[in-house]
């Protein structure tokens, strides 16, 4: 199953080395365990002082011989030094403009669902449904408040999962989403 697997090292290589300076990136992975995915070095605090305490993780230890394979795998890698990354931003100067939106965070799941008669992840649900209606107007967010109207759709819609949020320089929270400013 590991050879077939999508590691955040690469799409961090992928997304945060490969895309041009000035290029702007948005990256949603509505997936299970997403939290950190692009190893970005800024994020979003994970449970806000809003929600409240009741959100409870969902987790299953998997069995012994993967688990196994996972302590070695991690093992190597760190012997290796592949889980040691710079998180300085680049000396040139040059601003990376990359934003990633989660689904759930690294120990979560996230929920597949039908809303309104359509089979959809729920963040995906709740990021249209949230731009939609914008905060400044249709599709006019910040995405620092476009994250947080996501996780209160979530919660009203009664799922536990908490989206994140991540990018390369704290100010680009304050940032309109795609640059679609009032």
């Amino acid at each position: 199953w590991y050879a077939n697997s999508i590691k955040d090292d690469y799409l961090y290589d992928l997304f945060y080395k490969r895309v041009p300076d000035g290029v702007r990136c948005l990256c949603v992975y509505d997936c299970c365990h997403s939290g950190t995915m692009a190893d970005l070095s800024c994020t979003r605090v994970f449970k806000p002082p809003w929600e409240e305490s009741d959100v409870k993780d969902r987790y299953l230890e998997p069995p012994e011989e993967m688990a196994a394979e996972v302590e070695a795998f991690a093992a190597a890698a760190k012997e290796s030094g592949i889980t040691q990354r710079d998180m300085a931003f680049p000396d040139d100067g040059s601003k990376d403009l990359i934003w990633t939106i989660s689904g759930c965070q690294d120990n979560q799941t996230s929920a597949d669902a039908t809303i309104d008669g359509q089979r959809q992840g729920a963040c995906t649900w709740a990021l249209l449904s949230s731009l939609k209606t914008g905060g400044q107007g249709p599709w006019k967010y910040q995405y620092e408040s476009l994250l947080g109207e996501m996780r209160k759709k979530l919660k009203k819609g009664g799922y536990t999962q908490v989206p994140g949020m991540a990018t390369t320089e704290e100010e680009l929270f304050q940032r309109f989403y795609l640059a679609n400013s009032p």
